[in-house]
């Protein structure tokens, strides 16, 4: 596997000189964008207590008519808002979990990024006319499909963390963490 950096970086300069690629990050920056704007710009919860009682006094009636099978879920509903009201704990608030729940359609579109650069690193060899000069190297066909691979590994998390980076950049994201419900 000697010189396989080489191969890496080869092909990370490949996809970077692509304007592909650098619109592929810019919209994947202004989709996190527009979504922080959206989930953190929402009016405050105001009176938890009084919302959290009342969707107890819901969830018991609908136990009632409930099937047995999802009363389990409706029981431990139950149990969580009543932990919250005896704690003192908002279970609406907002935080680094609820966002990243409520916007896991981004990992989709890095996905489908991922899947759009993948088929354009193969075409653009035998499209521009470098497949032969490369296969002439003295490195094996396996050595360069598994550079392209860690290539486009690297691409993946690079957009991976720049989401993640977008998400604790926000403002009420630096004082709040993640919390999780747990009985």
């Amino acid at each position: 596997m000697r010189g396989l950096h080489l191969l890496i970086q080869n092909e990370l300069m490949k996809i970077y000189s692509k304007k592909r690629t650098w619109f592929f990050l810019v919209s994947l920056i202004i989709f996190v964008s527009i979504a922080v704007f959206i989930n953190y710009k929402a009016e405050p919860n105001g009176n938890w207590k009084e919302k959290a009682a009342s969707e107890i006094q819901m969830l018991k009636k609908d136990l009632k008519n409930a099937p047995e099978d999802s009363q389990d879920v409706l029981k431990k509903d139950i149990e969580q808002l009543q932990y919250s009201l005896d704690n003192d704990i908002n279970p609406y608030k907002k935080n680094s979990w609820t966002f990243l729940s409520l916007t896991s359609g981004i990992m989709s579109i890095i996905t489908l990024y991922s899947i759009i650069i993948a088929s354009g690193i193969m075409s653009s060899e035998y499209t521009d006319g470098t497949i032969k000069p490369l296969l002439t190297r003295p490195y094996s066909r396996m050595q360069i499909l598994f550079s392209k691979y860690l290539s486009l590994i690297i691409i993946s998390l690079t957009m991976i963390l720049e989401l993640s980076s977008l998400l604790n950049s926000n403002e009420e994201n630096k004082h709040s963490s993640i919390h999780f419900k747990v009985l």
